[in-house]
């Protein structure tokens, strides 16, 4: 019998919408483990989490959900054991199939290592809430035709927070630093499940609520589509630049950084494009050193 997990990161959440999400989770299934690996957040919420008694891990640094995914991720992999991993977010809410329906294509097809699925927009800004349709079908999209190696150089048709992740795959993507290359942790998931290989799948139904509001440090409230484009604002800059001087002190993480460069399987341009950022960021580095 496979074991499940259900992964949130936290960064100081709406009570309202982080307990909406927990009882989702405990209505789908009594079977799934939650851990929470709260970043930062205030004590009063982490005395909420200890009086659900739900489990967590937390950390005073806060570095943006991509590295807290990431370092989430490799902590519960070291840390716990588990067949599938959900990753969830602190503000969407399950509906009550999909931990069902999710386990029933499992055992259908036990080779697959990366599922995710359609969702509703649930549409939350102050005192109204509203349901739009179906995310996919909204903004005319096939997940399955922009699942590519070549499609994901430039955009993500992948929703997080709908992912179901293999504990051997997540294994394999913890090894790498493919995060480094991409803007958020989905992202580069499902750009190293796809160039390595990996068997993905698409359920095609609404299995969960899309939450946006005006505090998403992501959503449909600012764009669609995700552009490949580190360098949007100043502060781009400068976590990229604080990244790397971070790597240049750890060869390790330097090795692996370069490692993970030369295993992307996908055109030489990408190769090049992430050459040529990762110079501008070392030429960018050798400026603030001079000044």
């Amino acid at each position: 019998m496979n074991k499940f997990l259900a992964l949130i990161c936290t960064h100081n959440p709406k009570i309202q919408h982080i307990t909406e999400q927990l009882n989702s989770i405990n209505e789908s299934s009594n079977e799934i483990e939650i851990v929470v690996y709260d970043f930062n957040s205030s004590d009063f919420f982490l005395n909420f989490l200890k009086n659900r008694k739900i489990k967590f891990f937390h950390f005073k640094e806060a570095n943006g959900p991509k590295l807290s995914f990431i370092k989430a991720f490799k902590h519960v992999q070291a840390n716990f054991t588990f067949n599938y991993v959900y990753v969830v977010d602190q503000d969407d809410i399950w509906l009550k199939r999909k931990h069902e329906i999710v386990k029933n294509y499992i055992s259908i097809d036990e080779n697959v290592d990366l599922i995710f699925h359609d969702v509703r927009i649930l549409l939350d800004y102050g005192k109204e809430t509203k349901l739009d349709e179906s995310y996919y079908f909204k903004k005319h999209r096939n997940p399955l035709i922009e699942l590519t190696e070549y499609h994901l150089q430039s955009a993500n048709p992948i929703i997080g927070h709908t992912l179901c992740v293999s504990s051997n795959l997540l294994m394999e993507f913890n090894r790498y630093e493919y995060s480094f290359f991409f803007p958020m942790h989905d992202w580069a998931l499902a750009y190293f499940a796809i160039s390595n290989e990996y068997k993905l799948a698409y359920i095609d139904m609404q299995l969960s609520h899309y939450r946006i509001h005006q505090n998403n440090v992501l959503g449909l409230n600012e764009s669609n589509k995700m552009s490949y484009r580190y360098f949007k604002t100043k502060r781009d800059y400068l976590n990229k630049i604080a990244s790397l001087v971070l790597i240049l002190n750890n060869k390790n993480k330097l090795k692996s950084i370069l490692s993970s460069l030369f295993r992307i399987k996908s055109s030489i341009l990408l190769k090049k494009r992430l050459i040529f950022e990762l110079l501008l960021l070392l030429k960018l580095l050798t400026k603030i050193k001079k000044c």
